[in-house]
């Protein structure tokens, strides 16, 4: 039922035909799933929460940044047959789970909707609210081991599934080795699961498989990762990226500043910049106007066709970059702070309409920020050539570990704080492990 509107929300991710590759497997998974009642579609989500989920129906996502923590194919067929094994059990039946779950996605869709703010629909959001908590630690326990029995049937090691959630540990890990806010309410609800006897009962299940020679099936590493080379790690090219306080976008041929001291937020549909202890926002967004009718609109009443306001204050029509511009003061906005008066353009470029929109939580220190707000919307751009350079997502990009050399010889990571360490973590030896010598390994550029 919410498949649409998420898909539209988050955008699909796919390179190297992983999309076809990760229904493929599972749908292989799924065959060894007790119920037989659903048409099983897998949906890799354009996102860089570390996330994976169902939806009633049989309706599995999961995210490029969780894709891109797995190292081999075994772990990904357990991801998926945790997801599986939530259907599987009914766990959205089970205490009206289903109506809590898929009821936040709609409250978070129709309210950004009517609001005009999306910057509260992200997924760390709704698996805060439903999606992560939405199932008690028994199901979860009971979605592991259904999810580990389907991989044994299918001929995978179940350990896989204890290697995921070893990954999930490291990661949570690390974050609060950097002091980051990842893993409150954003990560992966296996994580939930985590405890000795748990992995007891699935350490018993990988050695009963072992035992008994079920395990036909290599793990895949060599093609999992080649599958994944070239992946988009910080940003992607239909999203855009970030480079210190710079957002650009190379397909929509722009870039924009914010204050050094702000914090970027990259939401698919648009940018939201946050000041210091969010004392203040400006989010941007884009409309197309290739439409006839759209197009024929002039930038000064732009916003008063598409969006219906018109009490401006302190208008004003200029260019920006050669571009077609108008900047105004606007009354009675909705915004994350409630009704505000706040700072509002609009900008031709091409077929798109970019609309900033500017707001403070203190209504007292609006114009303030309004002198902010406008060298944000004046920093407006086309990309020149060191911008086209920045627009570049970094990606995963897979290379041999070369004889004499350590992980800490392909760390030269932009904007990471402990490049040695993410490496580590994705190769799947954190804290202080090295890959063996001549191995496969990931490298972020």
């Amino acid at each position: 039922m919410y498949h649409n509107q998420i898909v539209a929300a988050y955008g699909i991710y796919d390179l190297n035909g992983l999309g076809e590759y990760v229904q493929r497997i599972g749908e292989q998974v799924a065959q060894h799933a007790e119920t037989d009642e659903y048409q099983w579609r897998f949906t890799v989500l354009d996102n860089e929460s570390i996330n994976a989920f169902a939806l009633p129906g049989g309706y599995i996502y999961i995210t490029r940044a969780l894709i891109a923590h797995l190292n081999s194919e075994a772990q990904l067929a357990a991801v998926l047959g945790h997801e599986i094994g939530h259907v599987d059990g009914g766990h959205h039946r089970r205490k009206q789970t289903a109506a809590r779950v898929v009821g936040k996605v709609s409250e978070s869709i129709g309210a950004a909707k009517s609001s005009g703010d999306f910057s509260g629909f992200n997924l760390g959001a709704l698996f805060g609210a439903g999606l992560v908590q939405g199932y008690g630690r028994d199901m979860e326990l009971e979605a592991d081991e259904r999810g580990a029995q389907m991989i044994r049937e299918l001929g995978y090691d179940p350990e896989a599934m204890l290697q995921v959630i070893e990954v999930l540990k490291s990661r949570d890990a690390y974050d609060k080795l950097l002091r980051t806010e990842e893993a409150d309410g954003s990560r992966y609800h296996a994580m939930l699961a985590s405890h000795p006897d748990k992995d007891k009962r699935l350490g018993e299940l990988a050695a009963a498989a072992r035992e008994a020679g079920d395990i036909t099936r290599a793990d895949g590493r060599d093609e999992w990762l080649q599958r994944i080379d070239g992946m988009a790690w910080a940003g992607s090219k239909a999203q855009g990226v970030i480079r210190g306080s710079h957002f650009l976008h190379e397909d929509f041929d722009f870039a924009v500043t914010f204050p050094e001291d702000w914090d970027i937020v990259n939401l698919p549909d648009r940018i939201i910049g946050y000041a210091p202890e969010q004392a203040a926002m400006m989010q941007i967004s884009t409309t197309d106007r290739s439409k006839r009718k759209l197009r024929k609109i002039p930038v000064e009443k732009f916003l008063q066709k598409v969006i219906g306001m018109s009490k401006w204050q302190s208008a004003r029509t200029l260019e920006i970059g050669g571009m077609e511009a108008f900047i105004a003061t606007a009354k009675d906005m909705r915004s994350p702070f409630g009704m505000r008066t706040g700072r509002i353009a609009t900008v031709f470029h091409g077929d798109s309409a970019f609309i900033f929109f500017g707001v403070t939580q203190d209504v007292n220190r609006q114009r303030h920020y309004d002198r902010t707000f406008d060298k944000i919307i004046r920093t407006m751009r086309r990309l020149n050539d060191e911008d086209r350079a920045l627009a570049q997502p970094l990606a995963v990009r897979i290379v041999p570990l070369e004889e004499g050399t350590s992980l800490a010889d392909y760390a030269d990571i932009d904007d990471e704080e402990n490049p040695v360490a993410l490496l580590r973590l994705l190769n799947g030896v954190y804290p202080d492990g090295e890959p063996e010598p001549g191995s496969l390994i990931k490298t972020i550029r």
